[in-house]
């Protein structure tokens, strides 16, 4: 006699349940999520064994040293703080099409563990036609397109491997054949993954999708549940990719690594000032070199800007590369300290190769890069310009940033004050002192 199907509906925002569908979840209060489902298995997982653990005084509690794995990729196991710790769950997220994948290829194939590629995406073949695409062979790498709890547990207790490696988190189902997967469903696989770190001494890396404002592609929590929260992400309208580490429980979250797309996957860059400006050009009128940190790594960007009187009324502003907002208060400071009346101006301003910036170190170059357009006249184009600048006109540094900075081998001056560092180099200190820098 068959068993009769009983149907619940789940929340795929909260994972509330209810016995009829609802058009608003009473929990979190979202609209149209409920969704159909079978009763049988949200029992199961409701009724499933928890293992309760005793309190004990923490001087009775052992330590246990943290071994870390180094990966063989040198960029990405600087950003992580040496290589993948032993027993832990990296989350690594980005934009569809960023490189997630490839840049997991690349690090497992430097790898001398046995690791288990699980794909939920790709088949076995795309997979080993992309690693034979970057040349990234690894005897050691076992491929299976299993998208389902049970099958992964059965692959791990067969091949014992040290990595496991879920491309993509969001594929992956509690049940054989279950296609339900909600935000509710995605929680209970990363408690599986948990679970199996401890149970089988293994190491995830889970890769995850982000939505349009830069965030996990699902709940937030996903962060919290994990040992390593990593992004990889566009640096310009080019090849460049930037991986960058937001939550790190065995290490520093201030280093990032830089990689370069090619045909033949990434290629890790490892130059201390990276540069997105065009080369072998002397600066013209309305550009300025700005210097900027990524973590602990120098960037140097060009900016441009033109401005025109406007003929027809109120002047307008088109920005592209940093917020409008923060341009809107540099204007003000253009204003105030230097006497000009900008409210009759065409203003417009970009960073070259679609970089972006949001550090306000980045101050001092937009306004060098607006004065040079109204004056007509250009900069060297060997100074670099580097400083917070506030509504007093007064140019503020952060001294650590100060110190990090490193301009030996190359042709570049800090055109902004360098502090107690004791540079003879041209200096100044409030914003209206730019004016003596311009050449012609």
């Amino acid at each position: 006699m068959s068993v009769k199907k009983t149907i619940v509906f789940v929340c795929d925002s909260c994972g509330e349940i209810k016995n009829k569908w609802q058009g608003k979840c009473p929990s979190c209060l979202n609209w149209n999520s409920f969704q159909e489902r079978n009763a049988h298995t949200i029992k199961k997982l409701c009724n499933k064994k928890i293992n309760l653990s005793k309190s004990l005084p923490i001087n009775k509690i052992s330590i246990q040293e943290n071994l870390f794995c180094p990966t063989g990729s040198k960029e990405f196991d600087r950003v992580v703080g040496g290589g993948i710790s032993k027993n832990s769950i990296v989350l690594l997220s980005g934009a569809p099409g960023v490189g997630k994948s490839t840049l997991v290829t690349h690090i497992v194939s430097k790898m001398n563990e046995n690791v288990l590629y699980i794909s939920g995406e790709e088949s076995a073949s795309q997979i080993a036609a992309r690693f034979k695409r970057i040349s990234a062979n690894n005897d050691l790498v076992s491929v299976s397109t299993e998208n389902n709890i049970p099958s992964i547990k059965e692959e791990i207790t067969a091949l014992k491997p040290k990595v496991v490696i879920i491309d993509s988190i969001q594929t992956i189902s509690m049940e054989r054949g279950d296609s339900y997967k909600t935000i509710a469903t995605t929680k209970e696989v990363m408690n599986e993954i948990m679970s199996f770190c401890n149970d089988y001494d293994v190491t995830f890396i889970v890769l995850g999708h982000v939505v349009k404002d830069g965030s996990m592609a699902g709940p937030k929590f996903l962060e919290h549940m994990v040992d390593i929260v990593l992004f990889f992400e566009y640096l310009d309208e080019e090849n460049f990719r930037l991986l960058r580490c937001s939550k790190n429980r065995f290490g520093t979250t201030g280093e990032v690594g830089l990689f370069e797309m090619g045909k033949k996957g990434l290629s890790e860059i490892k130059s201390k000032l990276h540069s997105f400006t065009t080369k072998d050009s002397p600066l013209s009128v309305g550009k300025s070199l700005a210097l900027d940190f990524k973590g602990k790594r120098m960037f140097l960007s060009e900016f441009e800007s033109l401005v025109v009187k406007n003929k027809t009324g109120q002047g307008k502003r088109v920005v592209s590369g940093i917020e409008p907002i923060r341009f809107n208060t540099l204007m003000a400071i253009i204003e105030k300290h230097f006497n000009y009346d900008l409210g009759s101006f065409d203003i417009y301003f970009n960073i070259l190769k679609g970089v972006k910036h949001t550090s306000r170190l980045t101050d001092l170059a937009v306004i060098a890069s607006i004065i040079s357009s109204l004056e007509n006249k250009a900069f060297k184009s060997n100074n670099i310009f580097f400083g917070e600048v506030n509504f007093s006109g007064e140019i503020l540094f952060n001294k650590d940033k100060i110190y990090g900075i490193d301009l030996e081998g190359t042709n570049f001056q800090l055109a902004s004050q360098r502090l107690s560092m004791g540079s003879t180099k041209t200096g100044f200190k409030k914003v209206n002192d730019l004016k003596s820098l311009l050449v012609s």
